[in-house]
């Protein structure tokens, strides 16, 4: 699903340009040179140089191509790490639900997910942000202690991807309060904070890094909302409102975000249900869940700066999750008997919408 056509087209699409010419940079030894932590333009820098890229003096512009960067190399890179992702939710999934079809729900949708195809086929962070974080969680919720110290780590990477990844940290430390393990919360936090130091280090001086983090939050606030046409408010991200063109003419020749309009209306289905079942089980998985999916949403309401919809990327995987839980209260209602039934029709329906928007996903 994320592979073809992964040269098309042969110039930056979105942020691609940004994010290559941060790589560039960072090879002629830059450091601070843009609002987000450096984990992606060191990755990328570093990535580019493996593959053979030498020539520093590179400018890539928008809409001018890519010349003798490694592009299709580097959206290889996202190609694995959005592949990686559905295998890393179904793992998630297999340990919070007993039955294996429901866990292949979040995965499904994932892989036919045409916002989340097109992220994973970018020179773009967020599907790393994903990756690392649902890994960080696998982690902590697969039960040996050691582990703890890899999920600090992997949650850490994620908050050095963007400062939106600390929402991952925020869900690991509730569900350390959950399963009253409370006194392992401070090490899954200084672990990832010592990570997320260690990275910015390779790029500035360690005594300057409360100047630099200044400045990042200071680009933040400098965005307005009236120059960029495509910001949108969170409040109308849980139904797939707002989307916008990553790449072309605006008519016959385009990509743009897609998301699946079946999977996204049943996360917000999931999601009001969940809060029935929650009340009726007081599971707490069920809890840990529905807190990840706030965790990494709600803040974004207060918030100044322009926000996109790409911003509601980490929910909607925790939504993914949730989703088998409306899906077996569906299984309660009909009948144990129709529950491979059920199943079918959701994940025809699925497929369905996922072909109706497959021309403007590559």
């Amino acid at each position: 699903m994320r592979v073809p056509f992964i040269s098309y087209p042969p110039e930056p699409v979105w942020d691609e340009f940004h994010y290559a010419n941060y790589a560039i940079r960072t090879l002629n030894g830059e450091g601070a040179i843009d609002v987000h932590p450096p984990f992606m333009r060191l990755f990328f820098a570093k990535a580019a140089e493996l593959f053979g890229f030498d020539d520093y003096s590179l400018k890539i512009n928008i809409g001018e191509g890519f010349d003798s960067f490694p592009y299709a190399a580097l959206r290889f890179l996202s190609v694995v790490a959005g592949s990686l992702l559905a295998g890393i939710v179904y793992l998630i999934a297999k340990k919070i639900f007993e039955n294996k079809i429901l866990a292949a729900l979040p995965p499904f949708f994932i892989i036919f997910d045409g916002f989340l195809i097109t992220y994973s086929r970018l020179i773009l962070p967020e599907i790393f942000i994903l990756f690392f974080g649902f890994l960080g969680i696998l982690f902590l919720i697969s039960g040996p202690r050691f582990l703890l110290i890899f999920s600090g780590i992997s949650l850490g990477i994620a908050s050095s991807v963007k400062w939106s990844g600390l929402g991952f940290l925020t869900a690991g430390v509730i569900y350390l309060i959950l399963n009253k393990k409370i006194k392992y919360a401070s090490l899954l936090i200084l672990i990832s904070l010592l990570t997320y130091f260690y990275i910015f280090s390779l790029v500035v001086p360690p005594n300057e890094f409360m100047k630099y983090s200044k400045a990042m939050y200071q680009g933040h606030l400098a965005f307005k909302e009236g120059e960029i046409s495509y910001a949108s408010h969170p409040i109308k991200w849980p139904f797939a409102d707002d989307q916008f063109i990553l790449w072309g003419n605006g008519r016959n020749d385009v990509i743009r975000t897609s998301p699946n309009l079946f999977s996204w209306t049943l996360v917000v289905f999931s999601f009001l249900t969940s809060v029935y079942l929650l009340y009726r089980k007081r599971e707490r998985k069920l809890l840990f869940l529905m807190a990840g999916y706030l965790a990494n949403y709600l803040p974004f309401f207060f918030i100044s700066r322009p926000l996109f919809l790409y911003h509601y990327i980490i929910s909607l995987v925790f939504g993914f999750l949730i989703a088998p839980y409306s899906v077996s209260l569906l299984v309660e209602v009909f009948g144990k008997d129709r529950e491979k039934k059920i199943i079918a029709t959701i994940l025809l329906a699925n497929a369905v919408f996922f072909l109706i928007f497959i021309p403007f996903i590559y």
